[in-house]
């Protein structure tokens, strides 16, 4: 497959998840001119203090600021869309959790 399709399921993936999770959007911003460039994720106001610290106690190099929450990509390591993905699952893994819908547990 090439890898143009490869990162668009990737993308496609981050979208849903980021979807579960309650966020309104991913982004990445910075100057094209600076090598630093920032992933924002933008928080609906479904999303709870419980929730941040999940990601929080996952990778506390995430910043809070008002309704978003930023990280150079520099932070997340080389591979940095993966440890993103995950970032993104804890976040979400915590709305499950805190909602009492654990995807084990049987009705």
């Amino acid at each position: 497959m090439p890898s143009e399709v490869i990162n668009l399921f990737q993308l496609l993936e981050l979208k849903i998840l980021a979807k579960k999770a309650k966020l309104v959007s991913v982004k990445v911003e910075g100057d094209y001119m600076r090598k630093s460039k920032e992933i924002v994720l933008h928080m609906s106001s479904l999303v709870r203090p419980e929730n941040i610290m999940n990601l929080l106690e996952y990778n506390s190099k995430w910043v809070i600021s008002g309704t978003r929450l930023r990280i150079r990509i520099e932070e997340l390591g080389l591979h940095w869309f993966e440890e993103l993905r995950a970032s993104v699952e804890k976040l979400e893994g915590s709305l499950t959790s805190i909602a009492g819908n654990k995807p084990d547990a049987k009705k």
